[in-house]
């Protein structure tokens, strides 16, 4: 207890309640005579003698260093063990010393860092740890100033012997497993103490790094301070560590593929240390010094990758020589530019992973990167690439065509094995196509053009194998009948199948982003060009395709063909006979479409539907021919008719409301001309006449004006003038005169033919005469009459009389009333006069063939005077 006669109050204690290293506590304030505390008072107590403190501090690092030699000499630990943990003799000692000399934290902290560096520098069994915590213990005191100059030195003395075993670890990293739990916690107290000392200001009187101990740092056009040295030794790290590849890994196979597979190798191991750096350090460098650790590695990586593939690669692709796909031939190994090219590709796709690490993992700037265009080293290959990936995908196409056993998939569907491989194969080039991942986007349309037309090639290699496989290895037995088998159907509906996945296809190669880029690199037109090219492309191999299927289709029917045309070469002859064999066919064409029916879908039925209608078109075109030339009557034509269109309405039975095609209606009227007998033929010729009288604009040959009614049963016929009529003499007039005949001639033998009066010199006669024909209820009954004014020309002394001109009237056209006071004012009919000026009508050309009819022949000797007076010149 000590007591001060000043002071109104005391405090007491005993020497014994205070330990060694001193205390610090509260105590109370007592006063004389008080029970109760005046108050408290903070007091530092402590035992120790006087002693100047440089000596002191001095004492106490030597006493350090001398437990420690004898510590390692006793517990000898492994390198990086010691934790700072001194023997329990030792610790007594450190803290009796501390206590007696009066030794302060600063200077206790500041004697571990120097003695605990110099141990580590003998032997470097002190764990990083140790020093970590100590040198955060005098982060405060150094940056307050609390140390003085000699301190200082003393303590970048010791951290300039510390230094290389940091970097020394950053730079041996890979040394052990990076998920090695010590490593990491090592690596972490290492970068605490280089975080700690960049807080510090470098000494200018000390070089830190002498070039004698960090002789692999780079050189350096400025001062050397912590950061950029711990720039170098990760960047001498990995160059350490990329000579260690190298030395591991080398070439054993000198050939290009050999060489393409080491690169590869290198790349992947460099790739794997990158990943390990992202995953398990950089985080911990960027936490503890902003140090960009991965982002440094991966510019040494890049730098060399760079640096070893750019030169061979280029000149692998431009050397790569192109596939040619007609040569079933094999390559040598080392020349075989299939596995070329695989190699070539897997090295870009090793390239392009370890790009895409560094932008995504590692912030590389993907404009300033010597990776940045490692594409373009490609781009000459590339197009070998999709040359090998067509070819490979024909070779499979081919495989898997022999294998099909062209049997349903299942029972919902509607094609067979080799369809479904083909669109796996397809697949296949898409995922291909999306791995290359071509970032440039004019190149990507260019190629993703060739993708599409190679998807279309092998649609159109897949369509001729499958027809192949069907046309020539299921069809049989040449001479025996046809049938249409389930083979053929599934062959046809593979293809359609095939055909159908080509603009799914092409849509999932991504072509709206690439136009979206095309029209950001270029233009919007630009870009719209090129979609439009492409859509060409597609609708061109749609369009090849589909006329696969309907070859295979048409194959189908060439084979019913002769089938179908024994129907109809018996049916001219017999079909309105009792005949089985014609019930026969009929049976084979039903069982044979009830198949197609059931197994083709819905369009490819309709399709065949099609062309086996215009094969029985072609048919009959050439059995009309044919018959032609045998002069057949037309009752046999009547025959072939009948049997056309008994076919031809079996296969339209569920379609009878469908449009007919131009072939069809181009046989329906050749057919109609060759049934009609003569005089009716004859009749229709002059029907035909009438139409294109109606359909003439200009009157170039004259005007007649006629007035005609009919009452009751008699025809009257007012001829009232004609005018511009063609001039027949060489004086530049005609002698004019009309005949009023009434067609067809056969249904009007026997009634009054009038004729006009002669009009001499004039081509714009004044007929003015009336005309009363009686005719049977029969005739003025009849459905097709025709009034035919003919204009003719009285020739010398009226011997002969030759053509000018006709019109046609149609009974039709003609009023009708019932009592002749009835007639009233009858309107006048300027009738377009005309002359037939060939014999190009089908009609005239139908009686033509008709050689051995003498009303026919008449009739064309009569026509051909017509067309010659028409053509002439008036005579001189």
């Amino acid at each position: 207890m000590r007591r001060d006669p000043y002071t109104s109050t005391f405090c007491h204690y005993t020497r014994q309640t205070i330990p060694t290293r001193g205390q610090t506590a509260w105590y109370n304030l007592e006063k004389k005579g008080k029970g109760k505390p005046q108050g408290n008072l903070l007091l530092k107590l402590s035992f120790g003698s006087e002693k100047n403190k440089q000596v002191a501090a001095q004492e106490h690092r030597h006493l350090l260093r001398v437990l420690l030699t004898h510590q390692m000499n006793v517990q000898k630990p492994d390198f990086f063990s010691w934790m700072g943990d001194f023997l329990p003799q030792s610790s007594l000692i450190i803290q009796q010393h501390v206590a007696q000399s009066n030794i302060g934290p600063v200077d206790e902290y500041l004697g571990q860092w120097i003695e605990f560096i110099n141990a580590h520098a003998l032997s470097p069994v002190v764990n990083f740890k140790v020093f970590s915590d100590v040198l955060d213990s005098l982060v405060k005191p150094i940056t307050m100033g609390q140390l003085s100059n000699e301190e200082l030195k003393m303590f970048w003395q010791s951290a300039k012997k510390l230094l290389p075993f940091c970097y020394n670890s950053i730079r041996t990293i890979r040394k052990k497993s990076p998920d090695d739990e010590q490593l990491l916690i090592q690596i972490e107290h290492v970068l605490n103490i280089l975080r700690n000392l960049l807080v510090f200001e470098l000494p200018n009187d000390m070089d830190l790094f002498p070039s004698d101990i960090y002789g692999w740092l780079l050189p350096c056009e400025h001062t050397r301070d912590i950061r950029s040295t711990l720039h170098d030794a990760v960047v001498q790290g990995a160059v350490d560590w990329h000579v260690h590849i190298l030395e591991n890994n080398k070439p054993e196979d000198f050939t290009e593929e050999g060489q393409m597979k080491l690169q590869l190798k290198i790349i992947q191991l460099l790739k794997l240390d990158l990943q390990k750096a992202v995953e398990f350090h950089n985080k911990l460098f960027i936490k503890k010094t902003q140090f960009p650790y991965a982002n440094t590695l991966f510019s040494i990586y890049e730098c060399k990758i760079s640096e070893m593939c750019e030169p061979f690669i280029t000149r692998i692709c431009t050397n790569m020589k192109p596939i040619n796909f007609e040569e079933n031939c094999r390559f040598e190994v080392e020349r075989d530019p299939l596995a070329m090219g695989t190699s070539l590709f897997e090295l870009y796709m090793g390239i392009k992973d370890f790009t895409e690490l560094g932008k995504v993992e590692c912030n590389a700037d993907s404009e300033t990167i010597h990776l940045a265009k490692y594409h373009l080293w490609f781009q000459q290959g590339v197009a070998r690439w999709l040359d090998i990936a067509a070819y490979k995908a024909m070779q499979r196409i081919e495989r898997a065509v022999d294998l099909d056993k062209l049997v349903k998939m299942d029972s919902t569907s509607q094609h067979s094995s080799s369809a479904v491989d083909t669109s796996t194969i397809f697949y296949q080039i898409k995922i291909f196509w999306q791995q290359l991942a071509w970032p440039d986007a004019e190149g990507s349309y260019s190629f993703v053009a060739k993708i599409i037309d190679d998807i279309c090639r092998c649609s159109v290699y897949y369509s001729d194998k499958m027809s192949y496989k069907v046309n020539y290895r299921i069809t049989g037995i040449e001479n025996k009948r046809f049938e249409v088998t389930k083979e053929w159907c599934l062959a046809v509906n593979n293809i359609d199948y095939v055909k159908q996945s080509i603009r799914p296809f092409v849509n999932d190669l991504g072509l709206t982003q690439l136009m979206n880029n095309l029209a950001s690199y270029k233009s919007e037109i630009s870009a719209d060009h090129c979609k439009k090219t492409l859509d060409l492309v597609v609708d061109n191999a749609i369009d090849t395709v589909n006329n696969k299927i309907i070859d295979l289709l048409q194959t189908v029917v060439n084979k019913m063909s002769p089938e179908m045309n024994k129907f109809l070469i018996e049916g001219g002859e017999v079909i309105n006979t009792n005949n089985t064999h014609l019930d026969n066919l009929m049976q084979y064409l039903d069982e044979n479409l009830c198949t197609l029916s059931s197994e083709l879908n819905e369009e490819n039925f309709q399709r065949i539907l099609n062309i086996i209608v215009d094969q029985i078109a072609n048919i009959m075109f050439a059995l009309i021919k044919n018959n032609l030339e045998k002069k057949r009557p037309p009752s046999y034509f009547r025959n072939l008719r009948d049997s056309f269109y008994m076919l031809f309405g079996f296969l339209r039975k569920d379609n009878e409301t469908e449009n007919k095609s131009e072939m069809i209606e181009k046989l329906e009227s050749l057919l109609h001309l060759h049934t009609l007998d003569t005089v009716d033929l004859i009749h229709e010729y002059y029907l035909e006449r009438l139409r294109g009288q109606m359909e003439m604009e200009q009157a170039n040959e004259g005007m007649l004006t006629v007035k005609l009614i009919f009452i009751n049963d008699v025809l009257k016929v007012d001829v009232l003038n004609a005018n511009k009529i063609k001039a027949m003499d060489s004086n530049g007039f005609s002698d004019p005169f009309v005949k009023v005949r009434l067609l067809p001639k056969e249904k009007f033998q026997n009634i009054n033919k009038p004729t006009t009066a002669v009009h001499k010199k004039t081509l714009y006669p004044l007929f003015d005469e009336c005309f009363k024909i009686p005719l049977t209820p029969e005739q003025r009954a009849e459905e097709n009459g025709v009034v035919t004014f003919i204009l003719k020309d009285q020739d010398f002394m009226g011997m002969t009389d030759e053509f000018i001109s006709e019109a046609f009237v149609h009974f039709n056209e003609i009023p009708s009333v019932q009592l002749e006071n009835d007639t009233g004012n009858i309107p006048q009919i300027r009738l377009k006069l005309t002359s037939p000026k060939s014999l190009d009508s089908k009609i005239l050309k139908t009686l033509d063939t008709r050689t051995t009819d003498k009303l026919a022949k008449e009739f064309l000797k009569r026509e051909k005077i017509k067309i010659a007076a028409a053509n002439s010149t008036p005579k001189k």
